[in-house]
């Protein structure tokens, strides 16, 4: 038996997972993070954009898993 896991699949659950992540974190802390701010392509965020990314992704190690596993998905084949 082979399983194969897609690269597409793995980035939609892990956006999934943000988003889950983001608004449990809105519910508890009360902090707004901004959806599109996780969402958008690193190569096209601002300096000022990356430095508040950065400090979400910090302060937030759950989010952090999630959005670094939408960045480098593995191959799995």
């Amino acid at each position: 038996m082979k399983v194969i896991i897609e690269k597409f699949h793995v980035i939609f659950y892990a956006n999934k997972k943000i988003e889950e992540e983001r608004l449990f974190i809105r519910s508890e802390d009360k902090i707004k993070i901004d959806k599109y701010l996780l969402l958008k392509n690193r190569n096209k965020l601002t300096k000022e954009e990356r430095e508040k990314l950065k400090k979400i992704l910090e302060k937030h190690p759950r989010l952090r898993f999630f959005y670094v596993t939408r960045l480098r998905p593995v191959s799995y084949t």
